[in-house]
C-alpha cells in the first residue's frame, strides 16, 4: 500500500512540475471580410516549424507552447499570412483569434494546348490562340 501511495504521489508531482513549463495558446483563424471560419490554416512557431498546428473544420486552433513570448505566423491558401506576438505564462490559456486577408496573385500569360507528346511553344504547328490576363478578367 505504501509502495503504491509513493507511486501515484511521484506521477502528480512529475504532471505538476512538467505542466508548469508550457502553457497553451487557443483560437479561431478568420477570413477578415467574411469573418467566416477557416479549416486547415497553419499556425507556426517562426523559427521553429517543430512547434505549430493546424486549424480544425470550425477554424479553431490549440497549441501548446513552452513559457515566453513567441513570435507565431498563420498562413492559409489565398491569403495573406499572418505574424504576431504572444506571451504564454506558466500553466495559462492565451486566446489569440486570427484574421487572414484575401489576396490576389496576378498570373502571367498561361498556354493551354492538348497533344499527344510534350512539345515545346515554339514546335506547336497547329494554330492556336494566347490568351493575355487582360482578355479573361473582363
Amino acid at each position: 500500500m505504501k509502495k503504491g501511495s509513493l507511486t501515484l504521489l511521484f506521477i502528480f508531482f512529475t504532471q505538476f512540475i512538467f505542466s508548469q513549463d508550457t502553457g497553451k495558446l487557443k483560437g479561431v483563424v478568420r477570413d477578415a471580410s467574411t469573418r467566416q471560419s477557416l479549416p486547415g490554416a497553419l499556425i507556426v512557431e517562426v523559427g521553429n516549424n517543430s512547434v505549430g498546428t493546424v486549424s480544425n473544420s470550425n477554424g479553431q486552433f490549440e497549441l501548446s507552447v513552452s513559457i515566453g513570448k513567441h513570435q507565431l505566423v498563420s498562413s492559409f491558401l489565398g491569403m495573406e499570412s499572418d505574424t504576431f506576438f504572444v506571451e504564454i505564462l506558466a500553466g495559462k490559456e492565451v486566446t489569440h483569434d486570427i484574421l487572414l486577408r484575401t489576396t490576389v496573385n496576378e498570373m502571367e500569360m498561361v498556354v493551354v494546348s492538348a497533344g499527344k507528346y510534350d512539345q515545346k511553344i515554339e514546335e506547336v504547328i497547329v494554330s492556336m490562340q494566347l490568351l493575355r490576363p487582360s482578355l479573361i478578367e473582363g
